[in-house]
């Protein structure tokens, strides 16, 4: 990815500095991705987050054991259309909803003012607040520390 985008280092640090928190698997739609990207190709498809997300949770089940949670966070809310794809330990979380729970939990000062510089960056994000917790087991389970 650009790692000029805003926030972007931070994120990349974040993931590298946590191997037993944060596992990424890459997908063959990211793959793709990444190549048209890394080839120049500036074309935007619609869809690729709900297909790679689709195409990881098709195999999930040689990745992840299924009493483990998984966080699916997304930026466009239209992520809700797919979810059939979802098994019990999913939680899904929206950007916003993130930002606003990490400025419940003291981990950021403003939700607003990260917001605002998401915006005042170029990009559109949806603005739904989504966060809906996995009830596997009907154990509901929460993304935020304790």
């Amino acid at each position: 990815g650009d790692l000029t985008r805003l926030g972007a280092k931070t994120i990349v640090d974040f993931v590298e500095n946590n191997p037993d928190v944060v596992h990424v698997e890459e997908t063959f739609v990211g793959k793709a991705a990444s190549f048209e990207r890394e080839s120049g190709i500036k074309k935007r498809h619609r869809g690729l987050g709900e297909a790679a997300i689709a195409e990881f949770f098709a195999n999930i089940d040689e990745k992840i054991d299924p009493k483990e949670p998984v966080l699916i966070l997304f930026e466009d809310s239209d992520i809700r259309r797919i979810n059939a794809f979802f098994q019990g330990n999913a939680h899904l979380l929206s950007t916003r909803a993130l930002l606003v729970g990490m400025e419940e939990c003291s981990i950021i000062e403003s939700a607003d003012e990260v917001w605002q510089s998401i915006i005042s960056a170029g990009r559109k994000p949806s603005d739904k607040m989504i966060d809906q917790p996995s009830t596997y087991s009907g154990e509901s389970r929460s993304w935020k520390p304790l």
